[in-house]
This record gives C-alpha cells, sequence and structure tokens, in this order.
C-alpha cells in the first residue's frame, strides 16, 4: 500500500512489487492520480481512493487481492502474480544507463 508519487512507483516497479496505490489528493496537478493511472492502465497496481479509515473501499481491496491466495487459487489467476507482471513491464531497469547517455548527449551539444 503506498502513495503513487513517481519516487514510489519506480522502486515498486523495480522490486516488481504489487501495489494498491492511494494517490495524495493534494498532490500538485494531481500527478499521482496521472501516476496511479497509468499503473493501473499496464496492470501493475490496483487505485484506492483516499477516505476516512472507516470507509471500505481499502479493506475491500486488500481482499480481492489476498482472499484467492488464502483460498489456495489456481497461481494462473493470482491476482497478485498478474500485479507482480504488470509492475515488471512498467519498470526501467536501466534508468542510469539511459540517463548518461542523455547527459552526454546534452554535454556534446555544449
Amino acid at each position: 500500500i503506498s502513495r503513487a508519487g513517481a519516487g514510489s512507483l519506480s522502486e515498486l516497479a523495480v522490486c516488481a512489487s504489487p501495489a494498491i496505490l492511494v494517490p495524495f489528493p493534494q498532490a500538485a496537478d494531481r500527478h499521482q492520480d496521472a501516476n496511479a493511472g497509468a499503473a493501473a492502465a499496464l496492470g501493475a497496481a490496483v487505485i484506492v481512493w483516499q477516505h476516512p479509515p472507516e470507509h471500505p473501499g481499502l479493506g475491500q481491496a486488500i481482499w480481492r487481492l489476498l482472499g484467492p491466495r488464502l483460498r489456495g487459487c489456481d497461481p494462473a489467476i493470482d491476482p497478485l502474480l498478474r500485479l507482480r507482471a504488470g509492475m515488471e513491464r512498467l519498470a526501467v531497469r536501466d534508468a542510469d544507463q539511459l540517463l548518461a547517455q542523455v547527459l552526454a548527449e546534452l554535454s556534446d551539444q555544449v
């Protein structure tokens, strides 16, 4: 369970961690909503909007993800494994090399 900032999503993706994302509603330009939406569209996360603690949304999301595994579901339909695969698609594992390449190209232009 995490907020949906770029740093958090990057770490979740590189670790291929299934996630329930709760975007911070006061984030500038609602960028966490966009980040969470992009991750969910790739099948990498489930979005739960922020509500008071007594709201059932978070508990329901947790049960939808953990319930099948607790009931011994077929791994082919395990929601956690599907989210893990989505996070693997989201991950940029060579970001350091890509950044170094961009910086080298920029320095050649100066």
